[in-house]
């Protein structure tokens, strides 16, 4: 990946995970065989957030039933369907610490 493709990455990328798809493939995608996101709605219309409400219910239920996952983004659906970079970029790094059987140094309850 050049210089160019990555800074490409880089702004689009949360706008990709707005609608919650990109979260329900990853989940999806992490799990090998099995799909356990089902129902996932692909092409919500643009402005319908119960749609995509559903999309990150089914998202953020999923990780809440992993102890060990960093809930410092579990609530913060909102903020990423609004687009807080921020947010999206630290939820996909409590999901690769998690993928990755590790504790995040930023996980509230984690102590030093």
């Amino acid at each position: 990946m050049n210089e160019h493709q990555l800074e490409d990455l880089k702004v689009n990328l949360p706008k990709y995970c707005m609608s919650g798809v990109m979260f329900c493939d990853l989940i999806n995608r992490l799990n090998g065989k099995d799909e356990v996101i089902k129902g996932v709605n692909r092409n919500p219309p643009k402005g319908n957030t119960s749609q995509i409400q559903a999309n990150f219910n089914k998202v953020m239920g999923y990780f809440k039933d992993f102890p060990r996952f960093c809930s410092r983004y579990l609530w913060s659906q909102n903020d990423i369907i609004k687009g807080d970079e921020e947010v999206i970029w630290g939820f996909f790094d409590d999901i690769w610490y998690w993928a990755h059987k590790k504790i995040s140094p930023f996980d509230p309850a984690f102590t030093h």
